[in-house]
């Protein structure tokens, strides 16, 4: 009989050692499930880079004596048609009067490029920001530098923490005038007054 129970002792031992090994391995399974679950969730859709631009100021001390605007990149033809220069310029006939430069560039992401478009000539010069899509098709420029030979009228901007603070100096009008605006890039890539 001792024969007997040791043989039943064993096989329950036995019997309760697959059952064990099965339970753990149906337990481990339905981990494995729980964590896949968690590993194929939906990616979250890449985050909209916003618009930071460099911080620059533009003034005569800098763009003349400094000779940011001289010493800066010239476009050619093909930059001159390629940045719609004759768009933002409405005195350039053809392009061949006045040297045009890239002065800078402002803030650049995939399907945006914000750049600063200089005129060179003898009695006046000019700086634009100029917005650009992918295709470099002129979205909106604005004046943010002038001088000229006469001194009557003068733009200066300092660009600081994504604002651009235009001065205009306008002495054609009695006693002069000074006036300021302020603008920034909005969201679609467009300049809004503040």
């Amino acid at each position: 009989m001792a024969t007997y129970l040791k043989k039943s002792f064993l096989a329950l031992s036995i019997g309760f050692s697959i059952a064990a090994c099965n339970s753990s391995t149906e337990i481990k399974a339905v981990e494995l499930k729980k964590d896949s679950v968690t590993e194929t969730s939906v990616p979250e859709p890449p985050k909209e880079i916003p618009v930071s631009l460099k911080n620059i100021v533009l003034n005569e001390k800098r763009v003349i004596q400094g000779k940011i605007l001289t010493a800066s990149q010239k476009a050619d033809k093909e930059l001159y048609q390629v940045l719609s220069i004759k768009a933002i310029d409405s005195t350039a006939a053809d392009g061949t009067a006045f040297k045009y430069h890239i002065v800078d560039t402002l803030f650049s992401k995939p399907g945006l490029k914000i750049l600063l478009i200089g005129r060179e000539y003898d009695s006046e010069n000019y700086i634009w920001l100029a917005i650009y899509n992918d295709q470099n098709t002129l979205i909106e420029h604005k004046t943010v530098y002038y001088d000229n030979a006469e001194g009557f009228l003068s733009v200066e901007s300092v660009i600081k923490n994504n604002e651009i603070a235009i001065t205009t100096y306008n002495e054609f009008e009695e006693g002069g005038k000074k006036t300021t605006e302020k603008f920034q890039v909005d969201g679609n890539d467009k300049l809004i007054k503040k």
